[in-house]
């Protein structure tokens, strides 16, 4: 079931089109059209990014506009018709940014990326993470906070 969907105009409404409404609104907002415009020319700019991660990642799946798109899909559907209407202009905006841009760190080439897996840092910081017993460092945390509670 698709929960941001509008029974009463039999249509999905998206954070988009919410975003789209406010640019649109009278009486006419400024502010509202300059997000609205910033955010059609930056969806352009960062979905040709993120095409940089095909080739730059082959072994994962699609990193690119499609997978941004089913992430904000997904917000939609949690959020709903009903919430997507209480969004601002600037939540819609930073919403569909957030969705286009949570990937952007893999927008690199692929000698970018082969020069950062040979750098010495980034071997360190592999190293590191790999010996990292987290289990053992939240329990360690866990007993530190309960002692802290009993003093």
């Amino acid at each position: 079931m698709d929960y941001a969907y509008d029974k009463k105009m039999r249509m999905t409404y998206t954070i988009e089109q919410h975003l789209k409404m406010y640019a649109d609104s009278e009486p006419e907002m400024e502010h509202y059209k300059v997000l609205w415009h910033a955010w059609n020319q930056n969806k352009r700019w960062l979905s040709q990014l993120l095409e940089w991660t095909l080739s730059s990642f082959t072994t994962y799946s699609y990193h690119n506009a499609s997978h941004a798109e089913t992430v904000i899909h997904n917000i939609e559907k949690i959020l709903g018709t009903e919430r997507i209407r209480e969004l601002s202009a600037l939540d819609c905006f930073m919403i569909l940014h957030t969705a286009y841009m949570h990937d952007i760190g893999m927008s690199i080439s692929s000698a970018e990326r082969e020069s950062m897996m040979q750098d010495e840092k980034f071997i360190e910081m592999v190293e590191y993470l790999e010996k990292w017993d987290i289990q053992k460092e939240l329990e360690m945390g866990y007993i530190k906070m309960l002692m802290e509670c009993m003093i």
